[in-house]
């Protein structure tokens, strides 16, 4: 089900790009800086960690999944174009054969 639509691929790549992101996001905004009265030190949150990559892989999926929809659908309208000009043979040649 190979398809040229510029669209559906166009989706595929931005949901890549949105579950990459999420999880790049994820670390550079998991690690947080603590203070304390006369020190501070980084610290790893897991929390934010998980919501962003979460959040990222979640809507990367959707754009996979609208982009398999749209291959789908052509894949359809592809088939219907097929069987209706194998129709439209089909009905001109009975048309010939009744004159």
């Amino acid at each position: 089900m190979n398809t040229n639509n510029i669209i559906a691929k166009a989706l595929y790549v931005i949901g890549i790009l949105e579950i990459v992101a999420g999880i790049i996001l994820g670390i550079a905004f998991g690690n947080v800086e603590v203070d304390e009265y006369f020190s501070s030190y980084n610290e790893f949150s897991w929390s934010i960690f998980f919501m962003w990559s979460i959040a990222g892989t979640v809507s990367g999926v959707l754009f996979i999944g609208f982009s398999e929809v749209i291959k789908i659908l052509e894949n359809m309208a592809n088939r219907v174009l097929r069987i209706d000009s194998k129709v439209e043979k089909i009905e001109k040649k009975l048309r010939d054969e009744k004159r």
